[in-house]
């Protein structure tokens, strides 16, 4: 898939955060998730705020440092890729109306790091 060179603020996101180097936080996020702890695990562990943990995580994705399959569940990744890829898509609320109430932004913006995309170029 080709992506969009007229920059949205998501895709700029996902570009740089491929190019930040990772501080002390994001490495300790990092290690932690090596061993095996979720997203809610971290956050205990770490006395942060989930949606700390949450942003440091799709920017580990966007880096390739960690897998999508231990963020998301597979079940969950192909119901969102079935959506976006089927639809003219241009922002990350269309997309959550696509998916629906069951589905977080979270594991949409997993996704779409991990596929690197921004919502408009989403589509196959």
């Amino acid at each position: 898939m080709e992506l969009n060179t007229n920059k949205s603020s998501w895709m700029k996101w996902n570009n740089d955060a491929k190019k930040r180097k990772l501080t002390p936080s994001f490495e300790t996020t990092y290690k932690l998730f090596l061993k095996g702890n979720d997203v809610k695990q971290i956050a205990k562990i770490r006395e942060v705020k989930e949606e700390t943990i949450q942003i440091q995580t799709i920017d580990l994705i966007a880096k390739a440092l960690i897998n999508i399959d231990d963020v998301v569940n597979k079940d969950r990744q192909e119901y969102i890729n079935s959506k976006i890829t089927n639809k003219n898509i241009s922002s990350l609320k269309e997309i959550k109306e696509q998916v629906g109430d069951d589905y977080s932004y979270f594991e949409i913006k997993c996704i779409l790091a991990h596929l690197n995309l921004e919502p408009k170029r989403i589509r196959k």
